[in-house]
């Protein structure tokens, strides 16, 4: 025991980590305050046997090596511009070269010299120590020993009850509890409050008279003392009962012992709660029994249901709504036992070794690409030295977005002499940019423009120009004078597929081009942007492709825009339109925030109106400046008013959403609103070899879910942020448990999966859960990404040839904190190959394959194992199509809209029975919800909105082009108990089949 005890200084180092893993214990029950009593009493238990098993890891363990940087040569020189040795593991015992001395790990058996004489010699330093220590010891045990005989005795002496009243009673109670384990009841005059103890054998002891008692008291008092039996309270303590022997000095494990019973109280008054007690019967039959104590106490250590010291606090915990009653299930026992071990082993097996310096991994390379492609005329003929230029918009997590969307000009360049262009531009990903256009102009025509898949490697785009159509406006003020020295400015370019481009040649498409604020240096000279009315209220819009249309805006907060686009379709000549405007409507106001009253600055206001009976919706935007005002402009004709506040990036407040009713006819409003605070963590987003990985979006996600009317906290990507080149993030997330989830901007790492609060599963590159209240400092959280592997392939068409142009839905395509909006995150099949990064080695990947314009598909499993041998071939498989009626909640046909489709990826009841209150069935409100997504995310050739068939005049329409073997869900209402609900129904089809689904239900008006 010496050896262990003090061999090479052994003693000290178990003390330190004992104070260690006891301090945390402490400071875990202070964050856990608002947790159940029974996750703060687990919490102890585990920490008080981690302190008794600190000895042995130390001693037999293996190690963990901790830097040191004071170990070096003497006349080593210290660089202070050094990096930070890094943690490293070993098993080895390590000599410090020219130290003049060896840090070693501790033996197993410590050699100890042998004293050349056996006569009587002094005892050494560690002799005396131990001895003492062992006095201790035994002087710790004697009061446990002499509580172990009493209670024997007591138990002999007392008189067992056995009517049948108490055996059906006793029964009953453990039933109620889940099945507690047989045991012994006992009558005592010995005893003033009810108790239990014993590991093995169980025994209850109630005091004389305890028959008399009412039945209610007497049912309250078996269940608490039955709970002391279902929870083990008697076996928990042991481990603390023996650290208090053994750590005898310490007063760490006195507390943790005292702690222990305190916490094992509260815990049995929560489960006695849980199994269907009122609160206020409980704690009046609590403070019933305490009444009749009379200043009598019981055993030390022993569970007695009414301890005096104790009665108050517990009455309050037991009144109190707000507090989390929840008892501790055993797999919250295990994970809480896992997470204890998982800290206690490498806590108790450090050790010192000093490590020569490592630098930093260096940062990779800046991805390019080369975009290429042709400029033509209407009749595609090539134009020579035409002007492109490639734009795009990032992808913002924060809602500051809505002031951040500059265009940013990713390359530009010239067209040589047959109309080609190769531009090299940063690699584009749908994780980084919300989109991106290769926009072109030439002298005589209008922009042109053309977007790319923003996965693509090497993306090439042909960009068509129209003959340039001369606009011209004139803006009257609300008196019908001439506006003179309107800002007027344009938002976006639109114009209208022409038919052969259309995925339906009957059906109108429209795209558009961003080019706000500033237009690229490169197209300066054909298109302005930017224009200023002269007297006359007249401006000349000139660079606008005949069929395009400009959409225009005021800045001036007098006056509103009706006329949001300017179309340039004159027959010949100068096309001129007159623009009266209105007066707007000025929202106005002040941020605050709601600890301090201070004002918020750099707050992102927006706002948004609907502005007729179809919903239609306008909006604004402005930014508080340093007394917290902000002030945007509306259309007058407007109803109710969503306002949605954003703080400043690393601000602790968090974002806010309210309504609020606009008052008729009124010209102004008066908003001063005040955000909660919430809690700042602070971490950085790595990869395994430590290098930053920077546009990671960060959201976080509260175990407790917002209301769904009135204002709220908005969290998810309306509360999202972005990591900086250095990898590191700040956000603010309500107090609370929660869930961060980080993506990176590619695709290249591991995806994970987890099923968070509700039953809700997700997808991200890391989640990290949190537990933090409010007013606690900023808490650091780090991320570090895995590595996803690669599978690299070929798709073939049923008689083996390549198909030139697919999509690829993933997992991350139903990622739920994915920024990104249709087929843009789906991964291209380009001249019959494709690859898909970021998969998990081992883990086989579903794959939903899908050419919208053939007709073709199939589902597939990969595994990166699979292209060990070389590029995997996938064969796609001929399409089903699913037809209905579709009729409406009467059984009539209806052929106002069809029902909306989602594709599912993994079964489960919906999500949307969170919004919808979709009731559920026992069995069914288990299982995780599904994940699924709209399929018009994905297939827009078939599934948008403006290509999507309505059904005929007897209801009959179908669902084309579905991929073989995916899973589809449709939602239709149904009338349960009078009471209108949701239903769903899923269903496949085989390759080339076609399937009917009978009647169809939708309710009018709902689009499906």
């Amino acid at each position: 025991m010496e050896a262990l005890l003090m061999g090479e200084g052994l003693a000290a180092a178990v003390i330190a980590r004992v104070t260690i893993i006891l301090t945390l214990a402490i400071l875990a029950c202070i964050a856990m305050r608002r947790s159940s009593a029974a996750m703060r009493h687990c919490a102890l238990a585990a920490a008080a046997t981690a302190s008794l098993a600190a000895p042995f890891l130390a001693a037999f363990g293996p190690t963990w090596a901790l830097p040191s940087v004071g170990l070096m040569k003497a006349d080593e020189p210290v660089d202070p511009s050094s990096p930070l040795p890094v943690f490293e593991f070993t098993h080895e015992p390590e000599v410090v070269p020219g130290s003049g001395r060896e840090l070693m790990a501790a033996s197993p058996r410590p050699t100890i010299a042998t004293p050349v004489a056996a006569s009587a010699a002094p005892w050494t330093w560690s002799q005396r120590v131990l001895a003492i220590w062992a006095v201790g010891a035994v002087v710790a045990a004697v009061p446990a020993l002499v509580v172990g005989i009493r209670l024997r005795r007591l138990a002999n002496a007392s008189q067992p009850l056995v009517e049948g009243r108490w055996d059906a009673m006793v029964d009953d109670l453990r039933s109620r509890l889940g099945g507690v384990r047989c045991v012994r009841l006992l009558q005592s005059d010995a005893v003033a409050s009810p108790m239990t103890w014993g590991v093995f054998r169980p025994v209850i002891v109630l005091p004389t008279g305890a028959e008399t008692w009412p039945e209610g008291r007497l049912q309250a008092v078996l269940m608490h003392e039955l709970a002391h039996v279902a929870r083990r309270d008697a076996l928990a303590q042991v481990p603390a009962r023996l650290a208090c022997v053994v750590y005898w000095f310490h007063p760490l494990a006195w507390w943790t012992a005292s702690r222990m019973l305190v916490e094992r109280e509260r815990a049995c008054d929560d489960l006695v709660l849980a199994a269907g007690w009122r609160g206020v019967d409980y704690a009046q039959r609590l403070l019933e029994v305490a009444q009749g104590l009379c200043g009598r106490s019981g055993f030390a250590g022993v569970a007695t249901m009414t301890r005096t010291s104790q009665v108050e606090d517990r009455v309050r915990a037991i009144l109190d709504a707000s507090r989390n009653h929840r008892p501790l299930g055993r797999r919250g026992i295990l994970a809480l036992a896992a997470a204890t071990t998982a800290l206690a082993v490498p806590l108790s097996s450090a050790r010192l070794v000093a490590q020569a310096p490592q630098a930093p991994a260096a940062a990779p390379e800046a991805a390019r690409m080369t975009i290429s492609g042709r400029v033509l005329d209407p009749e595609g003929k090539p134009l020579a030295r035409a002007k492109v230029a490639v734009v795009g918009h990032r992808q913002r997590a924060h809602e500051s977005a809505w002031l951040e969307q500059a265009a940013i000009v990713l390359g530009e360049g010239e067209a040589d002499g047959t109309g080609r262009f190769r531009i090299e531009t940063p690699r584009t990903s749908s994780g980084r940019y919300q989109n991106a256009n290769v926009v072109a102009g030439s002298p005589g025509f209008g922009l042109g423009w053309s977007a790319f898949n923003l996965d693509d490697a090497a993306p090439t785009v042909d960009v068509s120009l129209q003959p340039e159509q001369p606009v011209e406006l004139r803006f009257l003020t609300p008196e019908g004078q001439p506006a003179a020295g309107l800002a007027v400015r344009t938002l976006s370019l639109t114009r209208e597929l022409p038919p052969p481009a259309r995925p339906d040649p009957a059906v109108r498409n429209l795209v558009g081009v961003n080019m706000s604020p500033q237009v690229p240096p490169v197209l300066a000279g054909l298109w302005r942007g930017e224009w200023n009315t002269d007297d006359e209220g007249r401006i000349h819009l000139t660079g606008l492709g005949r069929g395009v249309w400009a959409s225009l805006n005021l800045d001036d907060p007098r006056y509103f825009l009706d006329l949001a686009f300017a179309k340039a379709d004159a027959p010949e000549g100068t096309k001129r339109i007159e623009v009266k405007l209105k007066s707007s409507l000025r929202i106005s106001g002040r941020i605050t925030g709601g600890d301090d009253g201070q004002p918020i600055p750099d707050a992102i206001v927006h706002l948004i109106t609907r502005v007729n009976a179809a919903g239609a919706a306008r909006g604004g935007t402005a930014r508080t400046d340093a007394q917290g005002p902000y002030e945007v402009s509306l259309p007058p004709k407007s109803s109710n008013l969503e306002i949605t506040i954003s703080p400043p990036p690393g601000s602790p407040y968090l974002t806010r959403h309210e309504e609020f009713p606009k008052v008729p006819d009124a010209m102004s409003q008066t908003f001063d609103l005040m955000i909660p605070r919430g809690v700042l963590i602070e971490g950085r987003v790595r990869d395994r070899d430590d290098r930053p990985i920077a546009d990671a979006t960060v959201c976080y996600t509260p175990d407790v879910d917002e209301p769904t009317s009135g204002p709220s906290n908005l969290s998810g990507r309306t509360a999202g942020v972005s990591s900086g080149n250095d990898g590191r993030f700040i956000i603010a997330v309500a107090p609370g448990k929660g869930t961060l989830s980080v993506n990176a901007a590619t695709q290249d790492y591991a995806l994970k999966e987890a099923v968070g609060a509700y039953h809700v599963r997700d997808h991200a590159h890391a989640f990290l859960a949190y537990d933090v209240h409010a007013g606690q400092a900023p808490v650091t959280v780090n991320a570090i990404l895995d590595p996803g592997s690669k599978i690299v392939g070929r798709v073939e068409d049923p008689e083996g040839r390549p198909v030139d142009h697919a999509e690829i839905i993933t997992a991350a395509s139903f990622a739920h904190s994915r920024f990104t909006w249709g087929g843009t995150y789906t991964i291209p099949v380009r001249d019959g190959r494709f690859e898909i990064p970021g998969v998990t080695a081992g883990r086989p990947t579903k794959c939903w394959f899908f050419d919208a314009e053939h007709g073709l598909g199939t589902v597939v499993e990969l595994d990166p194992a699979q292209a060990a041998g070389g590029p995997i071939t996938v064969k796609l498989q001929p399409s089903g199509e699913a037809r209905m009626r579709v009729v409406d909640i009467q059984g009539q046909p209806y052929s106002a809209s069809a029902p909306l489709l989602s594709i599912v990826a993994e079964p489960g009841p919906p999500r949307l029975h969170l919004a919808r209150g979709i009731p559920l069935t026992e069995e069914e409100s288990k299982q995780p919800l599904a994940l699924e997504t709209p399929y018009i995310l994905f297939d827009r050739r078939n599934y948008g909105r403006t290509v999507v068939k309505k059904p005929d005049a007897d209801g009959r329409a179908s669902f084309p082009q579905l991929i073989p073997g995916a899973t589809y869900r449709i939602y239709e209402p149904t009338l349960n108990g009078g009471v209108e609900t949701l239903r769903w129904r899923d269903f496949t089809v085989a390759p080339g089949q076609t399937i009917d689904l009978g009647d169809v239900r939708i309710k009018p008006g709902s689009g499906g």
